[in-house]
């Protein structure tokens, strides 16, 4: 039976259905080794600072996130602020050598093993690499030769955006949101619109929508209804890049990149 291993992104707006943008599966032959890097970007007094983690896995199967050309749709789920959600546990975590050199807006550093328990591998010194989003970004992989194989992957980081005014006065007729457009379209946008329904002060809710990155999406009448008319409104609006490479046969490894208005502050 195929184990089948999903690549999630420490990132709680990929349950809105991103996942299901793309896959590459593997047969049932034996283990695969699979790598997953997620690196989102933090604001400073200086700039910007990311640091990246990386999880390596035996599967037997994988789908893998693609924001390429995904179709628009929205959704409405229950909000949960402490939720994250994380790599599914259903492969065996692996180790990928030593380290990984890290290299992005000509900053270099490594990342280490810093859980036995998943192998996770994290910067050790540093709260963040400084970088501009969008540059690109490499990791050299040292690899293990029971684990995840050596191996040399680059990709662009998600562009920083400027977002338009949401405006709740057009909600009969679909609120639009805006925001400067990207280099290419190997991006998504997820939109998350969190509120408290009527009668309520709590926050307890959220519509959740993935859309192409083109600039430009009007909310149906009936979630820009729901929206407008809450008690109170927050949203968290997030570009998503990916890359997914192979070094051999059928390895692969999944980059997640990504950039969120409003923009979290480094401690």
């Amino acid at each position: 039976m195929t184990t089948r291993f999903v690549v999630l992104a420490t990132i709680s707006l990929l349950g809105a259905g991103l996942t299901a943008c793309n896959s590459s599966t593997s047969p049932d032959a034996g283990l695969t080794a699979i790598g997953v890097i997620v690196l989102g970007a933090k604001s400073t007094p200086r700039g910007y600072i990311t640091a990246p983690v990386a999880n390596f896995y035996k599967v037997t199967g994988a789908n893998f996130l693609s924001a390429q050309n995904h179709p628009d749709n929205c959704g409405f789920s229950a909000f949960d602020p402490t939720f994250t959600s994380s790599f599914s546990t259903g492969g065996i975590p692996a180790l990928a050598g030593g380290g990984i050199a890290t290299t992005v807006s000509g900053h270099t550093d490594s990342l280490k093993v810093t859980s036995l328990k998943n192998f996770a591998y994290q910067l050790l010194t540093s709260p963040g690499i400084a970088f501009t989003p969008g540059d690109s970004v490499k990791f050299v992989i040292q690899g293990n030769s029971s684990g995840y194989p050596a191996f040399t992957v680059t990709g662009r980081t998600a562009e920083a955006f400027t977002l338009g005014p949401i405006d709740l006065t057009k909600a009969s007729t679909g609120i639009p949101i805006t925001w400067s457009v990207p280099a290419d379209t190997n991006s998504a946008m997820l939109i998350s619109l969190r509120y408290a329904p009527s009668g309520s002060a709590t926050i307890t809710q959220q519509i959740s929508c993935v859309v192409r990155d083109d600039g430009f999406f009007q909310l149906p009448i009936n979630i820009s209804n729901t929206y407008a008319n809450a008690t109170q409104q927050t949203f968290s609006i997030q570009r998503v890049r990916t890359v997914v490479a192979s070094p051999s046969g059928n390895n692969f490894i999944n980059i997640v990149s990504t950039f969120t208005v409003p923009t979290p502050t480094a401690p």
